[in-house]
């Protein structure tokens, strides 16, 4: 009896365990208490379900779902699923961004407003690509100067390396040209990063290719699982004496081959032969003569069998005392 109880025990657990485990993979946090928010967005880059939700840096929740708008196909709805005793002022907005160059997707809450909103109500939504992810937005101009003028100065060395030596020559002279090219071209990567939009789009467009790679890690690992399976199989195979096996069958499909040629060639001879008129076969197909006397005693001996059938008495005499005269018939088909 207490062997029963354990095992209900354990049966009950791992129910529990599957229940919350499928849960949790929602996007719900099963253990506490939480709220729903809502927001729309044009794109969501990417994200899924289960992605963290952070506050300052720190996971306040999950994304529950993402789902159709309803009301506008264009659009889609995420859900995110909230600690409960996390307050939601009326404007804050719910940005989305990007956590590495592996295209890691997370939402991040920036609170604003008075307080606040109830679970069930709509935020605010913000897609944001991956500079403006990882440097803010106030910061983006002095962080770009900063690189510009370091990678200035980097220029500016090499290039008087380069000129204070002279056996370089018309290579020092080409690398200035190179620079001066480098510096048009960081003036017109300044002008399309304060435009923004193109930028944001190559960023995202790189941030789908390496989420993509992420979402079929487990389809690319399974299949160099299946080409380490294969290389297993073809190095157990003994393919050295399947080679072998293969040489034999062909030393015999040779010897076979022989055979048969020299069983084609005894027929050619043979053939010879009936066509030089040589044996009793030879003479009856080349012999006109010998095949018209076959032909003529073929239609006797036919003759002779018909008429036993149609005249059987008559053959049957020699256990009679009388005689019967032989009548030759009137159509006799035995006289032309």
């Amino acid at each position: 009896m207490k062997r029963e109880i354990q095992i209900g025990i354990f049966a009950l657990a791992a129910i529990l365990l599957l229940i919350f485990g499928y849960q949790f993979l929602k996007g719900k946090n099963v253990f506490t208490n939480s709220q729903t928010f809502y927001i729309r967005f044009d794109n969501v880059s990417q994200l899924r379900q289960s992605d963290p939700v952070y506050l300052n840096g720190y996971q306040v929740g999950l994304v529950q779902a993402v789902s159709q708008d309803p009301e506008d196909y264009q659009k889609l709805i995420v859900t995110l699923n909230i600690e409960n005793d996390l307050k939601i002022p009326d404007q804050t907005v719910a940005e989305i961004n990007t956590g590495s160059f592996m295209g890691d997707k997370f939402v991040s809450l920036k609170l604003k407003g008075n307080c606040c909103k109830e679970s069930g109500d709509f935020l605010e939504g913000k897609t944001l690509g991956m500079i403006s992810s990882m440097v803010p937005e106030e910061t983006l101009d002095s962080y770009l100067q900063i690189v510009t003028s370091s990678f200035q100065k980097l220029v500016d060395t090499v290039a008087v390396k380069i000129s204070s030596n002279e056996t370089l020559g018309e290579t020092g002279q080409n690398l200035e040209d190179i620079i001066a090219n480098m510096k048009t071209t960081t003036q017109l990567v300044n002008a399309l990063l304060a435009r923004q939009g193109p930028t944001y789009q190559t960023m995202d467009n790189l941030s789908g290719i390496t989420g993509n790679i992420d979402a079929n890690q487990e389809q690319i690992s399974g299949t160099l699982e299946n080409v380490n399976q294969i290389t297993a199989d073809l190095q157990a195979a003994k393919l050295n004496e399947t080679v072998a096996e293969l040489n034999a069958t062909l030393s015999d499909l040779q010897t076979t081959l022989q055979g048969a040629n020299t069983a084609i060639a005894d027929v050619a001879v043979l053939t010879d032969k009936l066509k030089s008129g040589e044996g009793t076969l030879g003479l009856l197909l080349n012999d006109r003569k010998m095949y018209d006397q076959l032909d003529e005693s073929l239609v006797h001996l036919e003759l002779l069998l018909q008429d036993i059938r149609l005249n059987p008495k008559r053959y049957t005499r020699i256990l009679s005392k009388k005689e019967k005269d032989y009548v030759p018939p009137e159509d006799d088909p035995g006289i032309d």
